[in-house]
């Protein structure tokens, strides 16, 4: 029988939902994790159209001192629970089906532009701004099949982001995020971030 998150989160990258549908996909997710923490530590055995990507090993460049983004909570679910249908946040995390996203990433030529990424299951949280206040907090999901991860969230102003990225098996994540710019009006830009803790 399949792992009902993971029929859940297949639909994550086979198109570019817009920020409700997200939001939908991710209240369906979080439901089922609130009720069964065996869906995020089970694993997929004997089932080939259901098997994770392979990643190469990783290798960390610096060491995480953000344990697991717990000083981020609070903040997480003030920002991402008057928003979302579900407030719940994991206050752990879990890799799924081996890959853990866990930890800090940034642009390869400017490393203090970081972010973080807190990872339960296909669950995720994403937090811009880490090396100095954080400016943007975002909730999304992980195909850990095909490495497509969809994040919707909002800045410490109120204006939306959503992104749709795609995970390598190198440790780097990129693709097209809509975010505020100085004014608050969105825009489009391409981001390419690396795993650096």
């Amino acid at each position: 029988m399949i792992n009902p998150v993971v029929r859940v989160v297949k639909k994550v990258g086979k198109a570019n939902y817009k920020d409700e549908e997200i939001k939908h996909l991710i209240h369906e997710v979080k439901s089922l994790l609130e009720k069964n923490v065996s869906y995020v530590t089970e694993s997929i055995t004997g089932d080939s159209e259901n098997t994770p990507m392979e990643m190469m090993p990783f290798n960390p460049r610096l060491r995480d001192p953000y344990n697991g983004g717990q000083r981020w909570l609070s903040q997480l679910q003030q920002n991402l629970g008057e928003t979302s249908p579900d407030p719940w946040i994991p206050d752990q995390t879990h890799d799924f089906f081996g890959i853990n996203l866990t930890g800090i990433w940034a642009p390869s030529l400017n490393p203090l532009d970081q972010s973080y990424i807190r990872q339960y299951g296909p669950y995720l949280n994403y937090i811009i701004g880490t090396a100095g206040i954080p400016n943007i907090f975002a909730e999304g999901l992980f195909n850990p099949l095909t490495g497509a991860i969809s994040l919707v969230g909002k800045d410490i102003f109120d204006n939306p982001f959503i992104a749709h990225l795609q995970l390598s098996c190198e440790w780097s994540i990129n693709g097209d995020m809509t975010v505020p710019d100085v004014y608050g009006d969105s825009v489009k830009t391409y981001t390419e971030i690396y795993r650096m803790a």
